[in-house]
């Protein structure tokens, strides 16, 4: 594709049915944390069960493929603050606005000879490897979940840890505008969708449990602002000072007056409010869920939030825990905080268990990596991408996690 837009995506051209038909359609492969409650064969999407296998397939790739073009958008366009709805498709280095035969995913690319058609300036590699990486992906999670809840969930998922990890690796950016409402709906949806956690919490009774799960939901987007201005408080102002050429002493005695005066820091306003009406809303289902006579929230739900409560507590406050000290005992900034909320959402997304197996691989690549970057460029202060390990991580475990439930201990 020439890869500086996405083509339109259709949600309802794909089927969330577990039935099969009679040609061979991947096995529903239960997750490892979790698994759907129910089918979608109520929807009249499920015909993507009764196609054949490689047509079917075909069009889990294709899907792969246009949500990939998108990524791409986002990747390039949310780092530097730019709507992704407009200005239309156009070249970034000549601006000439691009045609349908530029945005067709892979094959422009390729067509083209990876460069712009007006301009003929190289398109970066980037464009057709995520497409690519994202159809593969797309086509993986459908042969691992089954037409189920998870499927959508899963491909939501993934395709926010490859704009992650490439934003990171480009720009040693996370933005909040991905991580904030990614945090939220990680915590919300499992409750919505009732998904049963694979680590379930003891002394949940039913009688609270509803009460605890909506509260956890609709607090969830005020949470992760208010562990963000813990931490500008505690840490952020100091690197700010430093960052501005103050010493270390100097820069602790003007963080300690900002806090005097009450400056302190907030997201911004659009996305701080917005983070906190999803929170809501989601909630707000919940309860229209239950006066409906749907199944409401009960105690499988409630495993559910607090499994990604506690995955996201643990995973997140892990790496601030790493932060906080080293910045006190050594004045350096060891994880920046991007790091900490994308582990929050992928604590929140993949619960307790798989949490820890995903700090464990990230922190592990991270290591080996950044140590052959050290010695190959002789410098010990080279920023090493946390984020881009993290989503590599998280992909990771997401897919094996099925399969690592039957490892020693659990997975």
């Amino acid at each position: 594709m020439s890869p500086f837009s996405p083509l339109p995506v259709d949600g309802e051209n794909v089927s969330l049915s577990n039935e099969r038909s009679h040609t061979r359609s991947p096995p529903a492969i239960e997750r490892g944390r979790r698994s759907s409650k129910s089918s979608l064969d109520i929807m009249p999407i499920h015909a993507l069960a009764q196609l054949p296998g490689w047509f079917a397939s075909l069009i889990v790739v294709l899907l792969g493929l246009a949500v990939g073009s998108f990524v791409n958008v986002i990747i390039y366009r949310v780092p530097r603050q730019m709507s992704i709805v407009t200005p239309g498709s156009r070249c970034p280095f000549c601006h000439t606005p691009l045609g349908v035969r530029d945005l067709i995913p892979v094959i422009s690319f390729l067509l083209l000879r990876g460069r712009c058609r007006s301009c003929r300036h190289p398109i970066p590699l980037r464009y057709p490897v995520v497409e690519g990486l994202l159809g593969m992906l797309f086509w993986v999670v459908w042969q691992r979940d089954g037409l189920n809840w998870s499927l959508p969930q899963d491909w939501a998922f993934v395709s926010a840890m490859v704009a992650l990890g490439a934003i990171d690796l480009e720009h040693r950016l996370l933005p909040d505008a991905i991580t904030y409402p990614g945090f939220v709906l990680a915590v919300g949806l499992p409750a919505l969708l009732e998904r049963h956690s694979h680590f379930p919490w003891p002394g949940l009774e039913s009688s609270w449990a509803v009460s605890l799960t909506w509260g956890l939901v609709a607090a969830s987007g005020i949470v992760i602002i208010a562990v963000e201005w813990v931490d500008y408080i505690l840490i952020g102002r100091h690197l700010e000072a430093q960052e501005a050429g103050e010493h270390p002493t100097d820069a602790r005695m003007t963080a300690e007056e900002d806090g005097a005066s009450g400056r302190v820091f907030l997201p911004r306003p659009r996305l701080m409010l917005s983070t906190i009406a999803l929170g809501i809303a989601l909630a707000g289902l919940l309860w229209v869920k239950r006066a409906m006579g749907a199944d409401g929230p009960g105690t499988t739900a409630a495993d559910a939030v607090v499994d990604a409560c506690v995955g996201a507590a643990f995973g997140g406050g892990l790496l601030w825990i790493l932060r906080f000290a080293y910045f006190h005992l050594k004045n350096i900034e060891a994880a920046g905080f991007g790091d900490i909320k994308m582990m929050m959402m992928v604590g929140a997304y993949l619960g307790l268990s798989q949490t820890i197996v995903t700090l464990i691989v990230a922190s592990a690549c991270a290591s080996v990596i950044g140590l052959i970057l050290i010695f190959r460029h002789r410098d010990r202060h080279i920023k090493i991408p946390y984020g881009f390990f993290l989503a590599i991580a998280a992909t990771v475990t997401l897919l094996i996690g099925a399969s690592g439930a039957a490892w020693p201990g659990g997975f």
